[in-house]
């Protein structure tokens, strides 16, 4: 089963096997969007500190823990917005044109859920460089978001179309000779 296949429940609506196995699909895709999303914060957040450790200040420790929850937080916005009917209305056009659509849309869903979510539990977030230039950094956030879900969702699309496996094949198996 892959990230976008659901568990089949025609057969036993209601029943206690497939009520836990929606249940552990739910939290094999929650954990691995979450890793996905630390992986790549934290990937921004080691650039960012390295930055920083020039100015004469280490912030490693930090950011890697505000990967970590950011990561939680926004992996629980991505499972449930991914089923809003929003997100699948460009599913018959062309791959590209559905990934862009969803990663911007998905960009914008998760950036808003976090904002709101730093305001109802008062995360002192602010720093110098977000007081000094706040459209700056609000257009890279959003650049480096809509980065993020593009290869997201053109690796779900690609799974999609290709097959479910396929592509994990395609990259992660070795390639038989033919003669």
């Amino acid at each position: 089963m892959t990230l976008n296949e659901t568990p089949n429940t025609a057969g036993e609506t209601g029943s206690k096997s497939t009520k836990k196995e929606l249940l552990l699909h739910e939290l094999k895709e929650i954990f691995a969007i979450m890793i996905y999303l630390w992986v790549s914060l934290s990937l921004l957040s080691t650039i960012k500190s390295l930055v920083l450790v020039q100015q004469g200040i280490n912030d490693f420790a930090h950011g890697y823990q505000v990967a970590a929850v950011l990561a939680l937080g926004a992996a629980k916005v991505v499972v449930l917005a991914q089923n809003l009917k929003l997100m699948k209305a460009w599913d018959s056009r062309p791959l590209i044109w559905a990934v862009l659509y969803k990663s911007t849309l998905m960009a914008l869903i998760v950036d808003g859920a976090l904002k709101l979510e730093e305001k109802l539990f008062h995360h002192n977030t602010a720093s110098q460089a977000a007081a000094a230039h706040p459209i700056v950094l609000l257009i890279t956030h959003q650049v480096v978001l809509l980065s993020i879900f593009v290869v997201l969702f053109l690796v779900r699309g690609l799974d999609r179309e290709l097959g479910p496996g396929r592509l994990s094949r395609l990259i992660f198996s070795a390639k038989t000779q033919k003669i």
